[in-house]
């Protein structure tokens, strides 16, 4: 004759406490992982702004070595200003050795003065990086 023991039924599934406690636990990592990652994004959008505009203002680096210099006030006001010294950067053949100095189809072309984006704004001599949030028409910078 075998003798078996029965053991108690066990509850299946987990207990109130353990589900609020999970759930705790998951909303503590949330409320610490959100705010990191979200500021990694803003640091690398600015970035990629800083260094696109410090390739542009290579090539107009670039540009004065050749003998020439770029005769632009500043007009915070219209992104015309903007607009023509890539125009000059990017043209062949604008009467310089060695031009276009900035190549390539990612260069910014548009002229904004939403304060959502990046910006690229001709201050007279070089190009200066207007982040979001700040007032003044430049080029948007692309992708950004």
């Amino acid at each position: 004759m075998s003798t078996t023991t029965r053991h108690p039924a066990r509850p299946r599934g987990f207990s109130l406490p353990e589900i609020l406690v999970t759930v705790a636990i998951i909303g503590i990592f949330s409320a610490v992982a959100i705010p990191m990652i979200t500021r990694t994004d803003r640091v690398a959008r600015s970035e990629v702004a800083n260094q696109i505009v410090t390739s542009i203002n290579r090539a107009i680096a670039g540009y004065r070595q050749c003998g020439s210099e770029i005769l632009l006030n500043a007009n915070s006001d219209s992104g015309a200003d903007e607009t023509s010294v890539m125009l000059l950067l990017t043209t062949r053949d604008a009467g310089v050795v060695g031009s276009p100095f900035l190549q390539g189809t990612t260069w910014p072309a548009t002229a904004t003065d939403s304060t959502e984006t990046y910006r690229a704004q001709w201050n007279g001599r070089f190009f200066v990086v207007l982040p979001p949030g700040t007032s003044g028409t430049g080029l948007r910078i692309n992708g950004i």
